[in-house]
C-alpha cells in the first residue's frame, strides 16, 4: 500500500506529503518503526521521510534505546544523519554502549569514518558519563577496543583522568569491577599517551592510587601491568603512598607475599615509609627469617637504624644474616648499637661473643663512643660490668681506649675478676688516683691478690683519697694487708686532713691486742724507712 501510494500515479506522495502527520497527529515514519514495519520504514525513508519526531527526538535515538538493529542500519544509510545529536542528555553512542549493543556501536563508528564526521567520543551525558566510562561501566570490552581504536585513528585523546558523577576517573571504574582485562588496554592506552594513571595529582588528593588498589586486592596481574607501566614511562615507583605505606610495605602489611617478592625485585628496598620504615624493619620485627634473607640477596646494604633496631629486636639468627650479608653505609659509626648487643638480655654469651666480633671485623660502630658522652655508655665498661671476659679482650684488641675513663678499671675491680683487672692493666690502664672503689673494693673486703697487682702495676700506695692513704684506710678497716703496705714502702708518717698519722689513726680506731699488733707493723715500717 505504501509503495503504491508514493509511485502511483493517482497519488504521488512527495518527501513533504510522507512527513506530515496523520490521523491522531502521527507520523508515518513513526507509525512503520513502532509497528516493526521495516519494509514499509525503509520505503517512507526512501521517498524522503524527515526522521525527526515530535519534540525534537529522532528516530536515531529511539531506535539505538529500542535496540533495533535492523533500523538503525536503514537511518545510517542515509546521508547527513547527526549521530552526535544529543536529546534530553543523551546521545546516540552512548546509549548504543549503556545497551551493550556492539553492532550498533560498530554502525556509528563506520558511519562517522565514511561520511568524514568526528564522533563526541569525550561528550558526557547527563550523568556525566563519556562514552569510555559506560562502556567500562557496562564491562564491554570489545567497546572499549573499538573506542581507543577510534580515538588514535582520528588523533583524539580520551581523557583517562577525567571523573564521572562520583568522582571515579575510568581506569580505577574498570579495577573497581574488577575488570583486570579492561584495566590492562587501558595502561596500554594511557603509556601511549603518555599519561601519568598512576600518580596524579587529582587522586591523590582524593587519597586514590592505582597501585595501591591493585595491592589491596591482592592482584599480581594487575600490579606487574603497572609496574610495567611506570617502569616504561619512568615514574617514580617507590613514592610513599597516600596511606604512608610503600607498595612494598603495604604488600607485606596486607600479607600478599607473591606481589611483595615481585616487588622486591622491581622497586628500591631502601624506601622508607610515614612511619620512618623500610621493609626490611618490618620483616625484622616480625622475626621473618624468609623474607629478610630474600631482601638481602636483593639489596645487600645495611643502614644503621634497621642494624639498631635488628639488635634491639633480639633475633640472633637474623642478625647474623644481616652481619654476614650486609655492606655497610657507614664506617666506625658513633651509634649505641655495640653497646645495646652487651646489655641485651636476648642472646647468649656466645652468641654475643660472635656478634661483636662479626661487628668489629666489619669495622661498623665507634668502640670508644658512649651514648650522652657517659662513661656507662661505653661498650668496653658495660663488657666488664657484665663479665664479658672474650668480648673485653675482642674490644681492647681491636681499638676500645682502656683509659678512655677511670670508672673502667674501677668496674673491673667492682666485679673482683683478677683476670679482668691483670688484663687491663697490661694493656696500660692508668691510676690516676686512689679512690673510693680501691679502698672500699679492695681494702675493706681485704683482696689482697688485687692489692698486689695493682700495686705491681705501679699504683702509687702514698696518694691520698679524701686525705687518707691506702695505710690509713688499713689501719681503719684493721686489715691483715697493712703488713704487705708496710713491705711495699707505705709511709706511716704522712697525715689525714686531720693532721693524724699512721699512729695517730691507730690510736682512735684499735684497741687491746689489735692496736698493739698494727703498732708492731709500723714500728717495721720506721725501720724499713
Amino acid at each position: 500500500m505504501i509503495k503504491y501510494l508514493i509511485h502511483s500515479n493517482d497519488f504521488e506522495l512527495s518527501a513533504e506529503d510522507v512527513s506530515k502527520p496523520g490521523v491522531n497527529f502521527k507520523y508515518p515514519v513513526f507509525i512503520a518503526f513502532n509497528s516493526n514495519n521495516i519494509i514499509a520504514f525503509k520505503l517512507l525513508l526512501s521517498h524522503g521521510a524527515n526522521l525527526n519526531y515530535e519534540y525534537g527526538k529522532s528516530l536515531l535515538l529511539m531506535a539505538i534505546g529500542n535496540n533495533k538493529l535492523e533500523f538503525v542500519k536503514c537511518i545510517l544509510e542515509q546521508p547527513n544523519i547527526d549521530i552526535n545529536e544529543k536529546y534530553d542528555g543523551v546521545f546516540p553512542l552512548i546509549k548504543a554502549i549503556y545497551n551493550n549493543n556492539t553492532e550498533i556501536v560498530k554502525l556509528l563508528i563506520n558511519y562517522a569514518e565514511t561520511n568524514d564526521i568526528k564522533l563526541n567520543i569525550n561528550e558526557k551525558d547527563n550523568n556525566k558519563n563519556t562514552a569510555l566510562t559506560t562502556a567500562i561501566k557496562q564491562g564491554n570490552i570489545d567497546i572499549v577496543k573499538m573506542l581507543i581504536d577510534y580515538s588514535k585513528k582520528n588523533n583524539i585523546n580520551m581523557d583517562m583522568l577525567e571523573e564521572d558523577i562520583n568522582g571515579i576517573i575510568p581506569i580505577v571504574k574498570a579495577i573497581n569491577n574488577e575488570r583486570f582485562d579492561i584495566v590492562k588496554i587501558l595502561i596500554d592506552y594511557a603509556g601511549q599517551k603518555k599519561v601519568n594513571i598512576l600518580y596524579n595529582e587529582k587522586n591523590l588528593k582524593k587519597g586514590k592510587s592505582l597501585l595501591m588498589e591493585a595491592i589491596n586486592k591482592n592482584n599480581i596481574d594487575l600490579v606487574i601491568a603497572l609496574i610495567d607501566y611506570g617502569l616504561k614511562n619512568k615514574i617514580n615507583l617507590n613514592n610513599i603512598e597516600v596511606n604512608g605505606y610503600t607498595p612494598l610495605t603495604l604488600s607485606y602489611k596486607r600479607g600478599h607475599l607473591q606481589i611483595l617478592k615481585y616487588l622486591i625485585e622491581k622497586l628500591s628496598i631502601y624506601q622508607k615509609d610515614s612511619n620512618d620504615k623500610r621493609i626490611l624493619d618490618y620483616t625484622i620485627e616480625d622475626k621473618n627469617t624468609e623474607l629478610v634473607k630474600i631482601l638481602m640477596n636483593y639489596g645487600n646494604f645495611l643502614f644503621l637504624d634497621t642494624l639498631s633496631n635488628a639488635i634491639t629486636i633480639g633475633n640472633y639468627d637474623i642478625l647474623k644474616i644481616l652481619l654476614e650479608k650486609g655492606h655497610r653505609k657507614f664506617y666506625n659509626s658513633d651509634s649505641d648499637g655495640l653497646f645495646k648487643l652487651i646489655t641485651s638480655e636476648k642472646y647468649t654469651i656466645s652468641e654475643k661473643e660472635f656478634l661483636v666480633k662479626t661487628i668489629i671485623e666489619k669495622k661498623i660502630y665507634n668502640l670508644n663512643y658512649s651514648d650522652e658522652n657517659h662513661f656507662s655508655y661505653l661498650p668496653l665498661y658495660k663488657a666488664i660490668e657484665k663479665q664479658y671476659l672474650i668480648i673485653m679482650k675482642l674490644l681492647i684488641e681491636n681499638g676500645a681506649d682502656v683509659n678512655k675513663s677511670s670508672k673502667i678499671l674501677e668496674c673491673a675491680i667492682e666485679t673482683g675478676n683478677y683476670e679482668m683487672v691483670d688484663y687491663l692493666c697490661n694493656c696500660g690502664c692508668k691510676f690516676s688516683s686512689i679512690n673510693d672503689s680501691i679502698i672500699n673494693l679492695i681494702i675493706k673486703p681485704n683482696k689482697l691478690d688485687l692489692l698486689k697487682l695493682l700495686i705491681n702495676n705501679n699504683l702509687d700506695i702514698n696518694l691520698k683519697n679524701n686525705g687518707y692513704t691506702l695505710l690509713h684506710s688499713a689501719i681503719i678497716y684493721k686489715q691483715d694487708i697493712i703488713k704487705y703496705l708496710i713491705e711495699c714502702g707505705a709511709d706511716e708518717k704522712i697525715k689525714d686532713f686531720h693532721g693524724r698519722d699512721a699512729h695517730a689513726l691507730n690510736r682512735n680506731h684499735n684497741k687491746g691486742q689489735n692496736f698493739n699488733n698494727i703498732e708492731k707493723l709500723l714500728k717495721f715500717c720506721i725501720n724499713i724507712n
